[in-house]
């Protein structure tokens, strides 16, 4: 994904299935420059509401793009992809375990509004490949 579409960096979420308490963490991270290391810093995050109705769409299976521009002010993902330079980016469903929901951003720097239909084509290629490890370990 990395090396043939605009994707500049690609994370792996998990996500407790308890709605109440949600916290995320990143579990995998593949980047390439401008973006740097944020799997540390993306440990046991405190969703806010805005990310939670982000995460019930994900978790239906619809693809949540995300124009950084267009989000609200107030917004943590706002305040958090402005300060790394995320411009635009794509949130999906990956897994779903009775535990946890595994979702992915695969964002860009790039002043888009949306990826290319072969974009669309090579992140889907990698999410199918990443949801069957999940189906093979039974994670």
């Amino acid at each position: 994904v990395l090396t043939e579409t605009p994707v500049q960096r690609f994370l792996v979420f998990r996500v407790g299935a308890d709605k109440k308490n949600r916290k995320a963490s990143c579990i995998l991270e593949d980047f390439r420059r401008p973006f740097k290391s944020v799997y540390y810093d993306y440990q046991d995050l405190d969703l806010d509401a805005d990310c939670v109705r982000m995460m019930n769409e994900v978790e239906k299976d619809i693809v949540h793009q995300i124009v950084t521009s267009k989000l609200e002010n107030d917004s943590i993902l706002k305040r958090i992809y402005e300060a790394e330079g995320v411009k635009y980016s794509c949130v999906f469903l990956i897994y779903k375990s009775k535990d946890y929901m595994y979702y992915a951003s695969a964002a860009t720097s790039e002043n888009i509004q949306e990826y290319s239909k072969l974009a669309k084509n090579r992140i889907e290629l990698t999410r199918g490949k990443i949801k069957s490890i999940f189906e093979k370990h039974k994670v």
